[in-house]
């Protein structure tokens, strides 16, 4: 049997078991080599995901979640500047259009990997990229705040503990550096229950980013 027909067959029937399943989130992974690393332990949070290479015609209604396991800058660039040049990347703008929950991997952005070896302006016009697709709605972020989006029981929870805008810190009681490394770049609030505890280092950080604090009951 041809080898295209019989993957669109296997994301098919994939497909059909997610809707089956409709009482689970489902996640699609756009990944380069057809895997992801942490998808069993996403699978053990309660979540159906569904890794794949290329969209093909896949339902984008299905799908709660789309993860970019890896970001290229081919895909950076075509994304920010509307270009639906392959099924993927139409995809990711549909989605984005579609207010989903767009999700790259921070630690496999292509661009960071020549960032000692290209010059600063053609990197800052990286980040400016960057930039502009978070403005878009897509999340950028690391494996181990991924996890901790899916940590969450509740379908709430599941999709406020992760917004392009706002971060939940309202399960903290003290709020120090190590809690904010990855919030200080990708959101411009946070929600915090009132009597935190929040260091005079993290208020610092928070001036300096013009990130807001939203004090909730």
């Amino acid at each position: 049997m041809d080898e295209v027909l019989l993957r669109n067959i296997v994301i098919r029937v994939v497909e059909e078991l997610n809707i089956i399943n409709r009482n689970m989130p489902n996640v699609l992974v756009i990944s380069d080599n057809n895997d992801f690393c942490i998808r069993e332990n996403i699978e053990q949070k309660g979540y159906s995901v569904n890794v794949v290479f290329d969209v093909g015609d896949i339902d984008i209604n299905i799908y709660d979640t789309i993860i970019l396991d890896n970001l290229s800058i081919d895909t950076l660039s075509s994304v920010v500047n509307l270009i639906y040049k392959n099924n993927n990347i139409s995809f990711i703008i549909n989605a984005l259009l579609q207010s989903k929950k767009v999700i790259a991997i921070k630690d496999n952005i292509e661009f960071y990997k020549f960032k000692n070896k290209i010059p600063n302006p053609l990197y800052s016009k990286m980040l400016e990229l960057e930039s502009i697709i978070k403005s878009y709605g897509m999340i950028i972020t690391s494996y181990d705040n991924l996890m901790k989006y899916f940590d969450s029981k509740s379908q709430n929870n599941y999709h406020s503990s992760l917004s392009s805008d706002i971060y939940d810190f309202t399960h903290k009681k003290t709020i120090v550096e190590d809690d904010i490394i990855e919030v200080l770049d990708n959101f411009s609030k946070i929600y915090v229950s009132k009597g935190v505890i929040i260091t005079p280092l993290v208020m610092d950080y928070f001036r300096e980013y013009s990130i807001d604090i939203i004090y909730k009951e």
